[in-house]
């Protein structure tokens, strides 16, 4: 199966988005590459995230920069603190447009308001978009190991639908690019926290039997948890795109051997 996300350009600015979503025009959404901003050194170019110690003043110019490609400004952005935990927000008219854009100790967050731009950032954890299109309702969430394997997928499909009546069997879901399982090796820390998590049978693992390395599949343990929730499978859709792979596209923190590196973001919000 081909790549479902489109790579495009606008104003030198290259970045991911899903042409059937593009189609319909019910979200307006994209995912970031590292290609087109102004950052230097281990954080070139379009540096989104400002945790890994860049300079503030050109991540807020790439962050203008992406968003002008859908004519949004970043008082409309709103993302998650992005504590590796599974708790979900959902935001109202009043948590955008203000000086604090970060919505503290969640990685999910969930909205129906139009004008609000739902954000998310990422160095190889994987950033899922959620689009309820008869509601219509809309989500992002952070998965790293911890969170997928503590279920925030889980909390965020429940979320959506306490909050808006939003049906699973509905929802329309993309994975992005993120770090695929062959690069993904994972030590005892990770192995023995799985054993303890309520989604242990989603998870999906292989192991070298030569080496006896064991490595985590995020995505399709990913999709494991949507399937028990009631999401159709055939409304899941993955890109094949492995962010540790294509270093002149994406940053990766396993990539970078666990030292400085750049953030993408990817971005949906209800047009």
């Amino acid at each position: 199966m081909g790549e479902p996300f489109q790579l495009k350009k606008n104003n030198g600015v290259a970045y991911l988005s899903y042409p059937p979503w593009d189609e319909k025009k019910i979200v307006g959404h994209g995912f970031s590459t590292r290609q087109g901003g102004e950052s230097r050194g281990p954080f070139a170019s379009l540096n989104l995230g400002t945790r890994g110690g860049d300079n503030p003043f050109l991540v807020r110019n790439n962050r203008q920069k992406f968003l002008a490609i859908w004519e949004k400004e970043i008082k409309q952005l709103v993302y998650g603190e992005q504590i590796h935990g599974i708790e979900t927000a959902a935001i109202g008219k009043t948590d955008a447009f203000t000086e604090k854009h970060e919505y503290p100790g969640v990685d999910a967050l969930i909205t129906a308001e139009k004008d609000v731009v739902l954000g998310g950032f990422c160095a190889d954890c994987l950033l899922v978009f959620f689009l309820e299109p008869e509601i219509p309702v809309i989500g992002l969430a952070h998965a790293g190991w911890r969170g997928t394997c503590g279920g925030i997928l889980e909390k965020v499909v429940f979320s959506m639908q306490e909050n808006y009546g939003a049906r699973p069997e509905n929802l329309q879901i993309l994975f992005s690019p993120s770090i695929k399982v062959g690069c993904y090796e994972v030590g005892d820390e990770v192995l023995e926290y799985f054993k303890c998590t309520p989604n242990k049978e989603a998870v999906v693992l292989q192991k070298d039997k030569k080496t006896s390395r064991v490595f985590l599949d995020i995505p399709e343990t990913n999709r494991n948890v949507l399937v028990r929730t009631g999401v159709d499978p055939s409304h899941i859709t993955s890109s094949n795109y492995c962010t540790h792979c294509y270093p002149d596209l994406f940053y990766s923190f396993r990539g970078a051997g666990g030292t400085l590196t750049g953030s993408m973001m990817g971005i949906i919000y209800l047009t």
